[in-house]
């Protein structure tokens, strides 16, 4: 009797541990629409930041909220669904590209000035963000 109750109560214990690692490691991400932003930025300024001083801006914005205001300048959509948003800089070379969370409506290329709200990931060619969504369209 007193091996069965060390066994349910390690399986227990071992069960509680194995689904706080689960909800800790593989949260589910919270909708950007919830989230408030840690910088508002106006992406022509932005991305002169990044051309400033690229490691004070990566530290500054990596892994934050951002809402960028730009226009846009390309849509682009991918095999499976995806759509990307890119926001003109006023540099030919570098812009803002928004990985949009599924569902939100493509905007019009080179005369929609938007606000997009998403997670600074990386610079590349381009400042990069993640779940972005809209935040604001012209009126």
């Amino acid at each position: 009797m007193k091996k069965l109750f060390r066994f349910i109560l390690v399986f227990l214990l071992l069960g509680i541990i194995g689904i706080g690692v689960y909800r800790y490691l593989w949260r589910p991400n919270d909708p950007m629409n919830g989230q408030k932003a840690d910088y508002q930025v106006l992406v022509h300024e932005w991305v002169e930041e990044f051309k400033i001083n690229e490691q004070a801006a990566n530290q500054k914005y990596l892994g934050r909220i951002v809402e960028a205001k730009g226009v846009v300048r390309e849509v682009l959509r991918d095999s499976l669904g995806g759509m990307n948003v890119i926001l003109e800089s006023g540099d030919s070379f570098m812009g803002v590209n928004c990985s949009m969370e599924s569902g939100e409506v493509a905007p019009q290329e080179g005369s929609d000035t938007i606000v997009l709200r998403g997670e600074f990931t990386a610079l590349s060619l381009d400042v990069c963000m993640a779940r972005c969504v809209r935040i604001s369209s012209p009126k």
